[in-house]
């Protein structure tokens, strides 16, 4: 490994994906609050037709998505024998009315993957060139790549690639809200629109905002990181904290088991 390597973002990608999705709202292509483009979902008297772009990205959708990292029958494990992940976790039912109660699903950020892909042009061409030139391209994001699964779709939800620089590159732009070199990249409002935290039943004490991790309790961050501190945050330690009250960015790589890292610490004891 060397700075050049690009490394695994496990659940990173969910945040990566919310800077596409900014990019296709700014372009006039996606609006948060209007229905979510999702063609199971279409049938007259469907209650997932109500489900928004915005709830999708809150973990506020309401779908039923079973979060478990070891049973090989949930829905983590089962949405990969399927193959067709934003497909499996669309077909999943409603456990609670959309927006009323928050839920941490990997098939929710699989969802709006697909989302992006079609959003982006009919053309899977459209699709897999869009983040490279949208994105990537205008912040030199250059190592960045999306993994898709057998439908073509982005799995937003865990497989994104990119060198540690590189994700300090999109730490930077929303650090900078949303703005490149004089360009803007993400709608404006948008970067707040990330760090707000989400106001439903059984949203995280630590607060959670539009596929960002907040820190806003001592309890997180042991009160060593600014109560505006908020993160990408993967599954097996790799963190990005985007500090604007110090004008930082602290990107931490590498695989970790659970319990033996504890990367707001580690961050605290940086600043």
């Amino acid at each position: 490994f060397t700075k050049d390597t690009p490394q695994l973002s496990y659940s990173m990608a969910k945040s990566l994906t919310n800077a596409l999705v900014g990019v296709l709202v700014r372009e006039g292509k996606l609006s948060l609050d209007a229905p979510a483009p999702i063609k199971e979902w279409h049938d007259k008297g469907d209650p997932r037709g109500a489900i928004t772009l915005r709830q999708l990205l809150n973990m506020t959708s309401g779908l039923q998505f079973d979060e478990d990292y070891v049973s090989p029958s949930s829905d983590v494990a089962q949405q990969y024998v399927h193959g067709d992940l934003a497909g499996y976790a669309a077909s999943k039912p409603l456990a609670f009315a959309p927006g009323t109660h928050w839920h941490y699903s990997t098939g929710t950020a699989n969802i709006v993957g697909r989302i992006v892909r079609e959003a982006a042009g009919p053309k899977l061409s459209q699709g897999f060139a869009f983040p490279r030139q949208d994105l990537f391209d205008p912040i030199g994001m250059r190592s960045a790549v999306l993994e898709v699964d057998g439908k073509g779709n982005f799995v937003s939800g865990t497989l994104a690639y990119a060198t540690p620089r590189d994700f300090a590159r999109l730490a930077l732009l929303y650090l900078r809200d949303g703005v490149w070199n004089g360009r803007r990249i993400l709608p404006e409002g948008w970067v707040t629109f990330s760090h707000t935290p989400v106001r439903a039943a059984d949203a995280p004490d630590s607060g959670y905002g539009a596929f960002f991790w907040l820190d806003l309790t001592a309890d997180r961050s042991n009160g060593k990181l600014p109560p505006d501190t908020y993160e990408m945050n993967g599954y097996a330690g790799q963190s990005v904290f985007i500090i604007p009250s110090r004008n930082t960015v602290i990107v931490r790589l590498g695989v970790s088991a659970f319990d033996t890292w504890h990367a707001e610490d580690f961050a605290g004891t940086v600043l």
